[in-house]
């Protein structure tokens, strides 16, 4: 092992002489400078190579173990990613899977994109939990053979050696199939987060502009994916699994009871399915209220990224105390919904924290009332087989709801991907594209052009999908908001611009037989007043606007750069010079 330790090592004479303090951490903090392949402490992830014993007893981290007796670890001696963890392999797999199953239309495609790319992987991995299961209840019989065996003297002392030997193998096989079920859970749940986060903001940058409009919450929203919902689906398939095991412990645990305390085995169970319905009912009503707080967060997170980026008019003309009780009032709202929801997961939680004990009470008195003799050996088993299937009853709550919440999390996701995208030629920027009927490919590469618009008409469009979700969700905020927002949502003052906005969507074409040429290597400015088209032209370039007729082309790569990262805190000099010297001159 040592010398399998030191081959993975470079050789470096600089850091030849290692050294450890007792007052210096094993671990320092994390350099800014990224660390590249040939400063790497290892030359590979030696899991990749690793014999499955290896990989069962962690063996393959020995060598950085052994590293960390002779000096405090740094960043540069965590071993490589292997390639499958990597994300943009996991991301490709992915979304590989998801377009085949995209054209089929699918019903749940998330879910079956998820269980084709890493399900198989993660069923695999359930048959070590499923053997440490299995050893768990080799404590109980072996206790109750080592009781027998110390009741009777007759009985030789290899007896209770064998029964001592098979106790402490299964200890051992328990604890590490355990250990490996649990790293190979949170490895394969990592992987489903990067992959989900890779193709929410790949979504994000190619979905159409009726999409990223819509309710003013696609920023918001996109954030929201991102971190909380694909957090969720990431703590539920680290420990969904326990609800697959809980069923299975409890037969197996009923059927040696059975063998103990007879028919009070089914009484003591039996307090279960009478409480069950009404946990049911429960978790329904906290996953209904989650997923009512996960649509207010989405609307604060857009009043707030509405907010900052208007913050200059809202200053201007004195709305910074409208905004700040819109957002304040949203948040109340969010924070009474979270009120709800966390007395109702208190009330699960504690509800089946009580229950395995009241389980345990109802079966013993029941044994004791029918007339039954409680002896030492009984008494012990059986508290040991309660114990047993204690812990998966506990989890049972949070399995329960973690997967009402994984449902949600799961339609939100989906509903995002499933949006309408830009034409292909538009998703991608570093390509020459044509969209129209009018083909001027010959005549821009003739004139050196870079873009040409010959007698296009384009507009906005809203798909039809959306329309009665947003009816849905406009009657449902009307009923929830408070007085307060009722009122600022009727002053004309901050929903004006959107209200014009709107009434502009309407109408048939927002811009009309535009003909317009920008040469190549040349600075073109669009000037004109307020609200003449100046930015629909921009999105009509960029694809956010549908084109209705005439021709648009592209000739080479495109990019879009605002103002407002540009723009400097200070004067009007300081951002027309731009950092440079300024010459009055």
């Amino acid at each position: 092992m040592r010398e399998e330790s030191e081959s993975l090592l470079k050789k470096d004479n600089s850091d030849s002489t290692y050294y450890t303090s007792y007052n210096e951490p094993l671990t320092t903090k994390p350099s800014n400078k990224k660390t590249t392949d040939s400063e790497r402490t290892f030359n590979y992830n030696p899991e990749e190579n690793a014999s499955w014993f290896s990989k069962l007893t962690f063996g393959f981290i020995t060598p950085l173990m052994a590293l960390g007796v002779k000096r405090p670890l740094t960043d540069k001696d965590v071993f490589p990613i292997q390639d499958r963890d990597e994300s943009l392999h996991n991301y490709e797999q992915f979304a590989k899977n998801w377009d085949l199953l995209k054209e089929t239309k699918t019903k749940r495609i998330l879910l079956w994109s998820l269980q084709k790319t890493f399900g198989w992987e993660l069923h695999l991995t359930y048959i070590s939990k499923c053997v440490a299961d299995l050893c768990e209840f080799l404590f109980p019989l072996m206790i109750s053979k080592i009781i027998d065996f110390l009741q009777d003297p007759s009985l030789s002392v290899w007896y209770g050696l064998l029964y001592s030997l098979i106790l402490t193998i299964g200890y051992l096989v328990n604890g590490l199939c355990e250990s490996y079920w649990q790293y190979k859970v949170r490895v394969i749940s990592l992987r489903v987060r990067s992959s989900l986060i890779n193709a929410v903001y790949k979504k994000s940058l190619s979905v159409s502009n009726s999409v990223r409009e819509r309710d003013g919450q696609s920023k918001g929203n996109t954030v929201n994916l991102m971190t909380v919902d694909v957090d969720t689906i990431r703590e539920f398939i680290t420990y969904f699994q326990y609800s697959l095991s809980v069923p299975i412990q409890i037969i197996i645990c009923i059927v040696l009871l059975y063998q103990l305390i007879k028919w009070s085995t089914f009484v003591g169970f039996g307090t279960l399915v009478l409480f069950f319905p009404l946990n049911f009912l429960v978790g329904m009503k906290a996953a209904k209220i989650n997923e009512q707080v996960m649509a207010v967060k989405d609307e604060r997170a857009s009043k707030v990224s509405e907010a900052i980026q208007s913050i200059r008019v809202l200053k201007f003309y004195g709305w910074a105390r409208l905004m700040y009780d819109r957002i304040m009032a949203i948040r109340l709202r969010e924070v009474e919904l979270i009120k709800k929801e966390l007395v109702l997961n208190a009330f699960l939680t504690f509800f089946w924290e009580v229950v395995p004990d009241f389980v345990i009470i109802t079966g013993f008195s029941t044994f004791i009332l029918v007339g039954d003799t409680l002896s030492v050996n009984t008494l012990v088993t059986a508290l040991s087989l309660f114990f047993i299937v204690r812990f998966p009853l506990s989890l049972l709550p949070h399995v329960l709801t973690g997967f009402a919440y994984f449902m949600v999390s799961v339609n939100r996701v989906e509903k995002f991907l499933v949006n309408e995208e830009l034409p292909n030629g538009y998703k991608d920027s570093k390509q020459s594209v044509h969209f129209g009927a009018v083909d001027n490919t010959q005549y821009i590469n003739q004139h050196k052009l870079a873009i040409s618009i010959q007698n296009a008409s384009f507009k906005w469009t809203i798909p039809k999908v959306f329309e009665e979700e947003k009816e849905k969700e406009e009657k449902e905020k009307e009923k929830d908001d408070s007085e307060i927002i009722d009122r600022y949502q009727k002053s004309p003052l901050l929903d004006k611009e959107r209200q014009e906005q709107q009434q502009q969507r309407e109408q048939k074409n927002v811009l009309s037989d535009i003909t317009l040429d920008i040469p190549k290597c040349k600075l073109s400015i669009i000037i004109g007043p307020v609200g003449s088209g100046k930015t629909s032209l921009l999105s009509a370039i960029l694809g956010d606007m549908k084109l209705e007729s005439g021709g648009f082309s592209r000739n080479g790569k495109i990019a879009y750069v605002s103002q407002l990262p540009w723009i400097l805190n200070g004067t009007v000099r300081d951002n027309i010079i731009f950092g440079a010297q300024f010459d009055e001159k």
